[in-house]
């Protein structure tokens, strides 16, 4: 299948789901269903009304460095890739001496350009598994609009990161090892989690050598290494600057409280959370956590099931990582990187008849809406 055939229509669900978020910001905001800070002037609140939580520091990564608050700056637990890209379009928009306004506009459509393209990746892998120009449609939806949408639409680095990770992945089915890896690697540049796509994309080279009965050490497994480099690079990049091995994960520690413990003890931490939360969309927002992190566990069963290995070796370690931290957090956003997922939801949906259908669109669509509101009044979410 050529690309032009499929890139015309996700373009217009691409825009339309653009056009979706801008709609709901402004209708909600009429009604009082959320409040905001005084919208921009003009058209400037396009790419500001999402400009929330995160946002701000791969800005402030871009515009001062990473050190613009002191050696101990917590913005170091933001992997380089997506603060260089955004801030390079940022650059570009304001002649070498971007405004705020340019960093916004610039993060923004970084991550909207992103998500059209993840969204054309993920279709391409959705069709070839599945040989269903009407599965990969579903899957398609199901992203753009699917409950954590709103981090799409957002300046976050999912959108980039899913882009790098499904090209990765899309060329290591096909073979190419060295193309995919030097994607890994720009994966690996954005989230840490391109070092769980590594070793998933290196299990997908050892199934195939041993089913073509080719030897394991090629020229082509040292390409491997080149993912590895990127995240190693950026740990003694901050090694030099800092002093420290284990800058980054003392910053995931002093900004999000973020280190491991087993997994029985981060599940009864969270409990506690929904359990002693002060309102209501806090009780709300960690009871998702819970709940998503209840679905990691049945997509790992499934893909065991199936005898996806790779797939599955990518589940596992994403979700490892989010399950053993001292208490949930981001479980529900996490989900937008795991590709495997789309592949089953949409075999799901093409199986059904339309009363399971209808529940899950409703139950998506309510939980989209709530972590919108919730998303654009500032809260964390998701």
């Amino acid at each position: 299948m050529r690309w032009q055939t499929y890139a015309t229509e996700i373009f217009g669900l691409w825009a339309l789901s653009r056009a979706f978020f801008l709609a709901y910001a402004l209708i909600a905001r009429s009604l009082g269903v959320i409040h905001t800070p005084r919208l921009s002037p003009g058209w400037h609140w396009v790419f500001s009304i999402y400009s929330r939580a995160d946002s701000g520091h791969f800005v402030r990564v871009a515009e001062y460095g990473y050190f613009s608050r002191g050696i101990t700056d917590v913005n170091v637990a933001f992997f380089p890739g997506y603060p260089a890209v955004g801030g390079a379009v940022a650059r570009v928009l304001g002649l070498g001496r971007p405004t705020a306004l340019d960093w916004q506009i610039g993060f923004t459509i970084s991550a909207w350009l992103a998500t059209f393209v993840a969204a054309c990746l993920l279709y391409r892998y959705i069709y070839e598994e599945s040989a269903s120009s009407d599965a990969a449609r579903v899957a398609v939806i199901a992203l753009l609009f699917g409950p954590c949408a709103v981090f799409l639409m957002a300046p976050y680095s999912e959108s980039l990161f899913l882009a790098c990770a499904l090209g990765a992945w899309l060329l290591g089915r096909r073979e190419r090892w060295f193309l995919a890896a030097l994607l890994c690697a720009a994966a690996a540049l954005v989230r840490v989690n391109g070092l769980f796509l590594t070793v998933a994309l290196a299990a997908m080279y050892l199934l195939a050598a041993r089913r073509e009965g080719r030897p394991l050490l090629r020229p082509s497994a040292l390409s491997f290494f080149l993912p590895v480099a990127s995240t190693t690079g950026y740990f003694f990049w901050l090694k030099l600057r800092t002093g420290r091995w284990d800058a980054w994960f003392d910053a995931e520690y002093r900004g999000w409280d973020r280190h491991t413990v087993a997994p029985w003890v981060a599940l009864a931490n969270s409990w506690r959370r929904v359990i002693y939360a002060l309102t209501s969309e806090e009780r709300f927002v960690l009871a998702l956590e819970l709940a998503f992190a209840a679905v990691y566990i049945l997509l790992i069963i499934v893909l065991a099931r199936r005898k996806q290995w790779p797939e599955l070796i990518y589940v596992i370690l994403t979700g490892g990582s989010l399950l053993t931290s001292n208490f949930y957090q981001s479980v529900p956003r996490s989900f937008l990187t795991l590709f495997p997922l789309y592949l089953l939801v949409a075999q799901w949906w093409m199986r059904r008849s339309w009363s399971p259908r209808t529940i899950m669109a409703v139950g998506s669509t309510g939980t989209l809406l709530i972590l919108t509101s919730l998303f654009v009044r500032g809260f964390p979410s998701g």
